[in-house]
């Protein structure tokens, strides 16, 4: 489980290394969009936790959740907050 697949080129990768993955995106953007019909990946919109379908992941990815976090802490830090 790719969690903010994006495109889902990450999640097409997996597949095609022979991995039964999936990925989700919080909204259906044009990327969301290509990963489904483009590179025939599922990728699962809304949030993570509103999926009803229950699962075991032998490994759940957030690679871009993790980079928006980063750059989200260096703007804040970037700014004084007195």
């Amino acid at each position: 489980m790719d969690i903010g697949a994006g495109s889902g080129a990450f999640v097409y990768c997996l597949k095609k290394l022979g991995y039964d993955a999936q990925g989700t995106n919080r909204m259906k953007t044009i990327c969301g969009r290509q990963g489904m019909e483009v590179l025939n990946v599922p990728v699962i919109t809304g949030f993570s936790i509103d999926i009803k379908e229950q699962a075991v992941y032998d490994m759940v990815t957030l690679h871009h959740i993790l980079n928006a976090i980063r750059k989200l802490l260096k703007r804040l830090l970037a700014k004084k907050i007195h």
